[in-house]
C-alpha cells in the first residue's frame, strides 16, 4: 500500500507543475475567451449519460448572479412562453435569447415570483465546475507519480478532458435545462505567488454579462468589500467615524491596507491624527524559536495604544500586526486603558472560575485557545452553562507571561 513515506523529494518537486496545470487559463481569462457552447454541451451530455438521462438544453450566463436569476426565472409565472419553447425542443439559441430578454426587461413580479428569484441553487458537481481542475490535477498526480492504475482510466481521462475543454465555471442542473456560467474575464491577485484576491483599482474578479446584471467582486487582501465601501475608499470619502462603526476587524484591516497601498503610511497617519493620539507602546520581544513561521519583521510583538474621541464619544484602539503576514490591525478596546499591554490583554476572556487555572494561551487572529491546569480542566467539565459564559479578562503581565504562540 502506498503511504506518505512514498512521497520522495523528487516527487514532491513535481507538485508545482500540477498546480500550474490546474489554474491555467483561469486568472488571465483564457478559459473565458475560448468558451465554446458546443464543447460545454458535450461535457454536460457525457455527465447526463452516466445517470441514464438525455442531454438537456444548455443556456449560457456570464456570471454567477446572472446564472441564478436565469435559472430561477424559468420557475416563475412569467416564464410560460419560454417553458413552452423548451417543451417543444426549440432551437437552443432561440430559447436563450428569449430568456435573456425576459430577465433584462425586469417585469413586475408577484411576491411569489420574487421569492422564487431569490432562491439559491447549489451548483456543484466535481466533474463539471471550477474545482474539477483541482480534483483532476491531484488525481492525476497521485495516479502518475505513485504509479497507481485506475480501473476507470478511460472514463477518468475522457470526463476531465471534456470538462477542461468545456470552459464551464459552474452549472445549475435540471432534467430539461442546464444553465452554465463562464469563467471570469480576469482575476487579480495580491502578488505573484499569492492567491488572495486583491485589486485597489477596481473589481478583483471581472465577470461578463449578457443580461446587464452585474456580479460585483471587490477584494482587498482577500477580504470582500461591498461596492459602496470600496468606492468610499477610492474616492477618499472614508472617515474615521466609518472605521469606528465597523464591527468586522478583517474589514477594518482591509481598509487600512487599501489606504497604505494607494496613499502610503503618511496618509494613514493623517487619517487618524485628528481623532487619535498614540499614548503608549508595548513591545513583546520573542525568541528566535517563537518567530518561526512568522514574517520575522520588526513589527512582530509591537502594540501601540491610541486614544481619542469621535462625535464626543471616547474611543481607543491598539495597533498591532499579524505575525504571519505583517498586516496591520486596529483593534477596538475600552477607553479606560492607559497601557497598551493591558489593553491588548483585555481582548482575551476566560470563565471567571478558571482565571487562576490558566496554563498557557495561544492566539490565531481574534481566536484564542487556552490550556488549563489539570485542576482547571477537571473544574471545566463540571461547570454550568452560566459559569462558562461568565467571562472576565486578565492583566497584561499575566497575559504575556502565559502567551506561548501567536500566528
Amino acid at each position: 500500500m502506498k503511504t506518505l513515506k512514498d512521497l520522495t523529494p523528487e516527487i514532491e518537486a513535481k507538485i508545482p507543475a500540477y498546480k500550474k496545470m490546474a489554474i491555467e487559463g483561469v486568472y488571465d481569462g483564457k478559459l473565458y475567451r475560448e468558451f465554446d457552447v458546443k464543447k460545454a454541451e458535450a461535457a454536460i451530455e457525457w455527465n447526463y449519460k452516466q445517470i441514464g438521462l438525455k442531454a438537456p438544453i444548455v443556456l449560457v450566463a456570464e456570471n454567477p448572479m446572472e446564472q441564478q436569476l436565469m435559472f430561477n426565472f424559468l420557475n416563475t409565472s412569467k416564464a410560460k412562453k419560454i417553458t413552452d419553447l423548451i417543451s417543444k425542443k426549440a432551437d437552443r439559441q432561440l430559447i436563450e435569447e428569449a430568456l435573456i430578454e425576459s430577465v433584462k426587461s425586469a417585469p413586475k413580479y408577484s411576491k411569489e415570483d420574487l421569492n422564487t428569484l431569490k432562491t439559491v441553487n447549489n451548483s456543484y458537481l466535481f466533474t463539471l465546475n471550477v474545482y474539477s481542475n483541482c480534483y483532476y490535477a491531484w488525481f492525476k498526480f497521485i495516479k502518475e507519480e505513485f504509479n497507481l492504475p485506475l480501473t476507470v482510466e478511460k472514463e477518468f481521462e475522457e470526463c476531465f478532458k471534456l470538462q477542461r475543454e468545456s470552459g464551464v465555471y459552474s452549472c445549475i442542473f435540471s432534467e430539461e435545462v442546464a444553465v452554465v456560467c463562464k469563467y471570469p474575464k480576469k482575476i487579480f491577485q495580491e502578488s505573484e505567488g499569492q492567491f488572495r484576491l486583491h485589486n485597489v483599482e477596481g473589481q478583483a474578479v471581472e465577470w461578463g454579462s449578457v443580461t446587464g446584471i452585474q456580479f460585483d467582486c471587490y477584494y482587498i487582501m482577500g477580504r470582500n468589500l461591498d461596492k459602496e465601501l470600496f468606492f468610499k475608499l477610492k474616492n477618499k470619502q472614508y472617515t474615521v467615524a466609518d472605521f469606528a462603526s465597523e464591527s468586522d476587524e478583517e474589514i477594518k484591516s482591509a481598509c487600512i491596507s487599501y489606504m497604505q497601498e494607494t496613499e502610503g503610511d503618511g496618509y494613514l497617519v493623517h487619517f487618524f491624527k485628528d481623532n487619535l493620539k498614540q499614548v503608549d507602546t508595548y513591545v513583546d520581544k520573542k525568541s528566535e524559536e517563537y518567530l518561526e513561521g512568522t514574517t520575522q519583521g520588526m513589527n512582530v510583538g509591537v502594540y501601540d495604544l491610541f486614544k481619542g474621541s469621535i462625535n464626543s464619544v471616547d474611543i481607543a484602539y491598539v495597533r498591532c500586526y499579524c505575525p504571519s503576514t505583517d498586516r496591520m490591525f486596529f483593534l477596538g478596546v475600552s477607553s479606560e486603558h492607559t497601557k497598551a499591554k493591558d489593553a491588548i490583554a483585555s481582548l482575551y476572556r476566560v470563565p471567571r472560575k478558571l482565571k487562576d487555572h490558566i496554563k498557557e494561551i495561544n492566539r490565531q487572529g481574534e481566536r484564542f485557545s487556552t490550556t488549563f491546569t489539570d485542576e482547571g480542566t477537571k473544574a471545566l467539565k463540571s461547570m454550568s452553562e452560566e459559569e462558562v459564559k461568565d467571562l472576565i479578562s486578565i492583566g497584561g503581565n499575566e497575559y504575556f507571561s502565559k502567551m506561548k504562540y501567536e500566528y
